[in-house]
């Protein structure tokens, strides 16, 4: 036992010990920030390197509009569950002048020929888990190509608005704060849009190419979010792409309640669903 705790430490450091330990039993708010606080000062240490060595700058490619959507379930979407086949014919439907990319375990080589081979190892090896490796992916397609990344269980009710290709980043935002989210709400994970070049997905790469570089353990499982957190707080530019970003989609969440649902369908045309979820009542719109 004391082995396995030795080996925690000098993973981690004693700060991500202690994280880890409270957020087994985090019921309250405070509780949660220190968690947050914890994973930002080992982030801190293990990521300086690659904020200090990236020239944040606007992209050169922040007026082009870019029509790639990339939607990925490794095991195939002839095999995805029946709610994940639903999110896909209606995304399809609703916006037909995207370029859609539908990435699996069979068409992944595809996309990923410039990845860094020890990345690639991670993840065919199980070190790198299919759910974090889908956020390496994300960073890395958006930054080479530009485009929209679309979760497998997003369900989309119209045609993504216009609005979003004057921003060379774009994510559902809202007000509606939950402690337990180190984003505050401010972006999720996703749903993501930017521009070639972008240089929140060319920080989000770079990190999680830094971080597995020297590591095979994962600090948390929203690490993608803890890395933009960090990039929000230490970089002046990164936090007025994402402050500049309207509320957009706040009843993303809604469909779990039918009120809530109701008063949100006006505005919200995004919703994110669970796999695991068999009665779903925005799922009417098909």
């Amino acid at each position: 036992m004391l082995k396995v705790l030795f080996s925690f430490i000098k993973i981690y450091g004693l700060f991500i010990l202690l994280a880890e330990k409270v957020r087994v039993s985090s019921f309250f708010p405070f509780i949660y920030r220190w968690h947050h606080l914890m994973i930002k000062c080992y982030l801190q240490k293990v990521l300086s390197p690659v904020i200090k060595n990236t020239n944040f700058h606007e992209s050169k490619s922040t007026k082009k509009v870019y029509h790639n959507c990339y939607i990925f379930w490794y095991q195939g979407f002839n095999n995805a569950p029946e709610i994940v086949r639903k999110c896909v014919t209606m995304i399809k439907k609703t916006n037909p002048d995207l370029s859609f990319h539908f990435i699996t375990k069979d068409t992944l080589d595809n996309y990923t020929e410039d990845m860094p081979d020890f990345i690639k190892s991670k993840f065919y090896s199980g070190i790198i888990s299919v759910q974090c490796f889908s956020d390496i992916l994300r960073s890395y397609l958006l930054y080479k190509n530009g485009g929209f990344w679309c979760d497998a269980t997003l369900f989309v009710t119209q045609r993504f608005k216009d609005e979003i290709y004057n921003y060379s980043f774009y994510s559902i935002k809202s007000n509606i704060y939950n402690p337990k989210n180190v984003s505050k709400r401010r972006w999720t994970a996703y749903f993501l849009y930017s521009t070639k070049d972008c240089i929140i997905m060319k920080l989000l790469y770079d990190a999680f190419c830094s971080y597995y570089s020297s590591n095979n353990k994962l600090v948390d499982y929203f690490l993608i979010d803890h890395i933009i957190n960090l990039g929000y707080d230490m970089v002046p530019f990164i936090r007025n792409l994402i402050d500049c970003v309207p509320n957009n989609n706040e009843g993303v969440w809604s469909y779990m309640n039918s009120e809530e649902f109701s008063r949100y369908k006006d505005t919200t045309y995004i919703y994110k669903l669970n796999w695991r979820e068999k009665n779903i009542g925005c799922l009417e719109y098909i």
